[in-house]
């Protein structure tokens, strides 16, 4: 698993003049069988037509590839620069009398690449004003993006998209009239915790696996109030106890790696109910950190 991108995604809406967002529908599904991630954002633009953004990602392949449709831009950032992939124009929707514009591109990933999906409305911010008199455009919105990795190179997603919405907003001088949407996907690295119970992580080919901490969690009633933590995670955010760092530690991670000592704690003389109780509660921690806090859990029991 530590040859695996993580892909971090995240999308952020600012609706114009107080209202619901119409129109901006982001989706991000995971193709388990081949390991793709695809993500799209659509933009129903004034008039009624509308511009989409499809991007794949093939994790195992290492390689993207955009598809853009009529007025939604998307750019890709790389070490802090932008990135020119392959671009192919084809001429959609004549023979039912709508012309529409379709762009695909394509490269190879790279860590650390920054795949940005914005709407209309954000490439517009400033139109009319002096300084942008036909709105901040696409270039400008890399731009601003490129200055803020260089500051912080570890940025989320999160944090860049809420970033990009900001500026675009203070270009209309505080108060977009209209609706806006970006999506950030980042390539990277996986921070990678992972939590050794009744087993030394010592063991053959274990430490390999991940890059990031190792938890020793041997005592069970230490473990089931880990678990009860996190099944209730506002008990742990302020919590100075050891249980409720195990729990920051946890959820801070991308990918947990659960390894459980069960053979070895059963030859070594103990009670067949500590072994069930130590299976049973690694089941509901990998059950918790998946459903509960979106982890990529691995769970094996030796």
């Amino acid at each position: 698993m530590s040859g695996r991108l993580f892909i971090d995604i995240a999308c952020r809406k600012r609706c114009g003049d107080g209202q619901t967002p119409c129109g901006k529908t982001f989706l991000q599904r995971r193709c388990a069988d081949d390991d793709r991630m695809t993500v799209a954002l659509t933009d129903v633009l004034p008039g009624g037509g509308e511009g989409e953004t499809f991007v794949e990602i093939d994790r195992p392949g290492r390689q993207a590839t955009i598809v853009e449709c009529d007025d939604l831009r998307t750019f890709v950032l790389r070490n802090g620069q932008l990135l020119t992939a392959k671009r192919k124009c084809r001429i959609t929707g004549e023979a039912q009398g709508i012309r529409r514009l379709l762009y695909t591109s394509w490269f190879n990933i790279e860590v650390g690449d920054r795949i940005v999906l914005a709407t209309e409305g954000v490439l517009r911010g400033g139109w009319g004003s002096n300084r942008f008199p036909f709105g901040w455009g696409a270039d400008g919105a890399a731009a601003f993006a490129q200055a803020l990795i260089t500051e912080d190179p570890a940025m989320s997603s999160a944090a860049l998209s809420t970033a990009l919405i900001g500026r675009a907003v203070a270009n209309d001088g505080g108060n977009s009239a209209g609706d806006l949407a970006v999506a950030v996907i980042h390539l990277r690295r996986a921070r990678s915790v992972s939590l050794f119970s009744g087993i030394e992580p010592s063991g053959e080919g274990e430490t390999d696996l991940f890059d990031g901490e190792a938890i020793a969690l041997d005592d069970l009633s230490a473990f089931d109030r880990v678990c009860v933590m996190l099944a209730d995670r506002r008990e742990f955010l302020f919590d100075p106890s050891p249980e409720a760092e195990i729990c920051r530690k946890l959820t801070g991670g991308d990918r947990v790696m659960i390894r459980a000592g069960m053979c070895e704690a059963a030859k070594s003389g103990i009670s067949p109910f500590d072994v069930k109780t130590r299976c049973d509660l690694s089941v509901r921690m990998a059950a918790l950190l998946e459903e509960q806090y979106g982890k990529e859990v691995d769970l094996l029991f030796v």
